[in-house]
């Protein structure tokens, strides 16, 4: 697939390492850096396909590793507010996508100011922001 992002906004926090490996399936494994574990949010723009793939997405993930070293990211949590897209993601990828409320807007000095709201049934009342 081919991406093109804009207003990315990456947060990172560091998390023991033993309670994200917990979370993890068998065979994968925490990957780290300096020593630290890290989760990271990403709240994201992803290519324009009209009326189906420009949304907008947060998502929480890990990074993590398998048994040969292979790199790559866990998602716990994918959320976009396009509904088709949402719907594909899960049927043909098999990715962990939710539909959400989402909205940003942009300052006249540049400032950002993102939201999002999950909807449906694993929603709840929890809102993100983000500047």
């Amino acid at each position: 697939m081919l991406h093109q992002w804009s207003d990315l906004l990456f947060l990172h926090w560091e998390d023991p390492m033993a309670e994200i490996q917990r979370t993890l399936p068998e065979g994968l494994y925490v990957d780290t850096f300096d020593g630290k574990a890290f989760l990271g949010i990403r709240p994201r723009y992803l290519p324009a396909v009209p009326g189906i793939s420009n949304f907008m997405e947060l998502n929480l993930r890990t990074y993590v590793h398998d048994r040969e070293g292979v790199p790559g990211a866990w998602f716990y949590s994918l959320d976009a507010n396009q509904r088709l897209a949402v719907k594909i993601a899960r049927r043909f990828f098999h990715l962990p996508y939710e539909f959400a409320h989402m909205k940003s807007s942009r300052t006249p000095e540049g400032r950002i100011h993102y939201e999002s709201r999950r909807a449906g049934k694993r929603a709840n009342r929890a809102i993100c922001r983000f500047e």
